[in-house]
């Protein structure tokens, strides 16, 4: 009859360790569920941009100062859009379009870079970009290369801002609350 106990104790502590290894085993796995799911929030959080460029609002602000380039949704009402979409994962969806004034502005600065020649920096920096003479820079390459033509734009900020911002048009003109911030 000691023999049956002894058995049984043995079974029933082989089934006891079987049953925490199992929980054990469970715990882990919940575990690495919730650090793989914090870690594919915190990436997605981190794209803090907008649209498939990861554009931030002081790059969106410039874009429509200098190039009347836009998100639709965001000259609206850009507080709201900026608020709404902070943690939207689907930024993709929004695109950036041209203006009224986006063709007569890039002719100006195109104007201002080639034909008066008083742009040397940001001349040199399109150059770099394949942005020549010949090959000028243009609606297109703009709303595909966002960032570069702010780059290039900011090359000769001085320059541009003095003889392109007033001659062309008002920035401002979308009521959009501009960040203007070095």
């Amino acid at each position: 009859m000691e023999e049956l106990m002894e058995e049984n104790n043995v079974v029933i502590s082989t089934k006891n360790k079987l049953k925490y290894i199992a929980i054990i085993i469970g715990i882990f796995i919940l575990i690495d569920i919730v650090i793989i799911g914090i870690f594919l929030f915190m990436v997605n959080i981190s794209r803090k941009g907008y649209t498939e460029y990861d554009l931030n609002k002081r790059e969106m602000d410039l874009l429509v100062w200098y190039y009347d380039v836009y998100i639709p949704e965001y000259v609206e009402d850009d507080v709201k859009f900026i608020n709404e979409n902070r943690y939207n994962i689907n930024k993709d969806e929004y695109e950036l379009v041209e203006g009224p004034n986006t063709k007569k502005c890039i002719e100006e600065y195109n104007r201002l870079m080639f034909d008066d020649k008083e742009a040397d920096n940001a001349l040199k920096l399109a150059n770099s970009y394949g942005i020549t003479e010949e090959n000028r820079m243009t609606v297109e390459w703009v709303l595909s290369h966002p960032r570069e033509a702010l780059k290039i734009f900011q090359a000769d900020k001085q320059i541009m801002e003095d003889r392109y911002l007033e001659n062309v048009y008002d920035g401002k003109q979308y009521n959009i609350n501009i960040l203007i911030t070095e």
